[in-house]
């Protein structure tokens, strides 16, 4: 079972995204994006639980990746260092 789900991207589909997640299941969500602002607002909203770190996230039972294809490239590197189930990206 999903118990914590990785949102990494919090822009027009990540966010409603993890509005969706947060609104209709009982997952603590973890979520991560460049614009601190964007961050700070989903935190300061309750939609998210804390922010996601290297660190937390392995604590991620699902992780869900929805970034432009130009910075992907850019995580792999922090994805190859963690254990995750699930990559989505979505290719703008």
């Amino acid at each position: 079972m999903v118990e914590t789900v990785g949102v990494v991207g919090l822009g027009l589909i990540g966010g409603s995204m993890a509005k969706a997640i947060h609104q209709y299941t009982d997952c603590t969500l973890l979520g991560y994006d460049l614009d601190g602002a964007v961050l700070s607002r989903a935190l300061d909203e309750g939609v998210l639980a804390a922010a996601l770190t290297p660190d937390r996230l392995a604590e991620c039972d699902l992780v869900i990746i929805l970034t432009f294809v130009r910075y992907c490239r850019c995580l792999w590197s922090w994805i190859l260092l963690t254990r995750f189930l699930l990559w989505v990206a979505i290719w703008l």
